[in-house]
């Protein structure tokens, strides 16, 4: 009975949860990057005149977990996130352009989530700080499970990924070269190093000179 007020709080989230909307305008999702609850939902508008896709996966390749397929404009799709974890996505036709998202999905209940970070990334940190060619990223991974490392602009908008693998508990070193995901030298100035680890993350500021 210790339990039951949380057990019903997670239970009506899951069947109760939140809908967020990510307009699909020009070549971009509006907001590119989301953070939601187990047992949300995300509805995706096109509001341009071009047709897009909402597809889980990295650069074009599909992971499964949903693809809208074609949706002409003023189409909408909805995907329900029945577990914790991080989503990226792109749109098929255009995701070389910069038609990407990222959905960090938090899990329910306070148990969750203070399994999750002892049992996550323990430090995380980017040197030279700041860089003008290539940043080094350190981090510590205290358990085995799927990590994603990534890169955001001060806006929040996804510039690249540099990691998205299964990982073993360790010390690991990631670079990062200053060029986005569509292969464009990023400008300079303010960025953020985040690290996605069971439904926990990390970040570190960096500083991109000419």
């Amino acid at each position: 009975m210790k339990y039951s007020g949380v057990l019903f709080l997670m239970l009506s989230t899951l069947v109760f949860g939140a809908t967020h909307q990510v307009n699909m305008i020009g070549v971009a999702y509006e907001p590119d990057t989301l953070n939601i609850t187990e047992g949300d939902s995300v509805l995706w508008v096109n509001t341009s005149a071009l047709t897009h896709t909402t597809t889980s996966g990295v650069s074009g390749v599909p992971d499964g977990y949903w693809d809208s397929g074609l949706m002409p404009p003023n189409d909408s799709f909805t995907f329900h996130f029945d577990s914790s974890g991080v989503f990226p996505y792109y749109c098929t036709p255009h995701w070389t352009l910069g038609m990407i998202g990222l959905i960090t999905v938090a899990p329910v209940g306070i148990d969750e989530i203070e399994i999750a970070v002892p049992n996550g990334i323990s430090s995380l940190a980017a040197y030279p700080n700041p860089f003008t060619q290539t940043v080094k990223i350190d981090y510590s991974v205290n358990s085995a499970g799927p990590l994603k490392i990534a890169v955001y602009n001060s806006a929040g908008h996804f510039v690249m990924s540099l990691m998205d693998l299964e990982t073993v508990a360790g010390n690991y070193t990631s670079t990062w070269d200053g060029i986005d995901a569509v292969g464009i030298p990023a400008a300079p100035g303010v960025y953020f190093i985040r690290a996605y680890f069971k439904g926990a993350y990390l970040q570190d500021k960096v500083i991109l000179l000419k």
